[in-house]
């Protein structure tokens, strides 16, 4: 029988997304929303629609943690702004999706190329034996954390 997780261990768990934003994402973050008015949500919609191509508002709703008619707000301005468009499904019309725009595809291009020089940055203050196991670790954390979630 497997050992009941620790306090000091499940603050670790749940801290961990908080301090991973906070340590790689928040820095550019702050600079997009400072240029282009963009909210925390709306620059991390760029970057999800980005990612994964069209995305339906509900799939977008959960990966923020909204509620759909909360997300509703969020896209609206992202359209307005130009930086996504409403369109249909390729396999069901009546499901709505939204995708960049090219506007939006050089913003999410811009906010990708400074997250990774900010990570390069960051990592190359690291020993290069530092930056091999913490890497390692991390792509170990990534595929525990995929099996778990299977």
């Amino acid at each position: 029988m497997l050992e009941p997780l620790r306090e000091e261990e499940l603050q670790l768990l749940f801290e961990l997304p908080s301090l991973y934003k906070k340590t790689m994402f928040e820095r550019v973050t702050r600079q997009i929303q400072a240029e282009c008015g963009l909210s925390r949500t709306q620059i991390m919609t760029l970057i999800f629609i980005s990612l994964q191509g069209g995305c339906s508002m509900s799939c977008l709703a959960d990966y923020l943690g909204l509620e759909n008619s909360s997300f509703t707000t969020v896209a609206a301005a992202l359209v307005e702004y130009g930086y996504v468009e409403r369109g249909g499904a390729s396999d069901d019309r009546r499901k709505t999706l939204l995708y960049l725009t090219e506007k939006g595809h050089v913003l999410a291009e811009r906010i990708h190329n400074e997250n990774i020089a900010y990570f390069e940055e960051q990592l190359g203050k690291l020993p290069v034996q530092e930056r091999r196991s913490f890497l390692a670790h991390v792509e170990g954390l990534f595929r525990m954390l995929e099996q778990l979630g299977r």
